[in-house]
């Protein structure tokens, strides 16, 4: 696989610090509620949030290196491979003029239509 633009390969560097920024800002705490003791929160289970919370940032970093992928352009070399194949060919042709059509006005009206039964 090669890229049309590989240049565009060097924004994935920017991972780096988008990921380090946000292990930092995760550090660094976010909004505090005052409460009198903190020993009955210390125990309680984690929950299926807790383990969640990190979702969206994965999903935006895979995000952003999935659109500097394409981006890059991957394209898929071939060889000149020569296949020999048989197959069938099926052709449907509908003939879709009518007699009348090509009849113009003249001739109608210089030749009346014949009935096509004796009348009584």
């Amino acid at each position: 696989m090669q890229f049309a633009s590989p240049h565009y390969l060097w924004l994935l560097t920017l991972l780096a610090p988008m990921t380090a920024y946000y292990v930092w800002r995760t550090m660094q705490g976010g909004a505090a509620i005052r409460i009198s003791t903190v020993a009955g929160v210390l125990h309680a289970p984690k929950t299926v949030r807790h383990y969640l919370r990190h979702l969206p940032f994965a999903l935006r970093a895979a995000a952003f290196a999935l659109l500097v992928v394409a981006l890059a352009r991957p394209q898929d070399i071939e060889q000149n491979v020569r296949t020999n194949t048989e197959g069938i060919d099926i052709v449907l042709a509908i003939d879709v003029s009518s007699p009348t059509a090509t009849a113009t006005a003249s001739d109608w009206w210089s030749s009346p239509p014949k009935p096509s039964r004796k009348a009584p």
